[in-house]
């Protein structure tokens, strides 16, 4: 049976492990998130993106409203 990561590489996608940097970067998205209209899921998804300069994917407008220095 295959993993998860190999199901995603035949996709052309890869699992990115969560680090020390983007939670700390979590926490400062979530400070600049005055309406708290995004989860710990979102920040989480938005601080790697940012990390690796890869726009983040979603069909949450709300991700979309703040700028943050990502594209979404």
């Amino acid at each position: 049976m295959a993993t998860l990561p190999r199901r995603l590489g035949h996709l052309g996608l890869r699992v990115e492990p969560f680090t020390a940097e983007d939670a700390l970067l979590a926490t400062e998205i979530f400070a600049r998130d005055h309406r708290r209209v995004l989860s710990l899921a979102d920040r989480c998804c938005l601080a790697t993106a940012i990390r690796l300069d890869l726009p983040a994917v979603t069909d949450d407008r709300a991700l979309m409203a703040l700028d943050l220095g990502v594209k979404v």
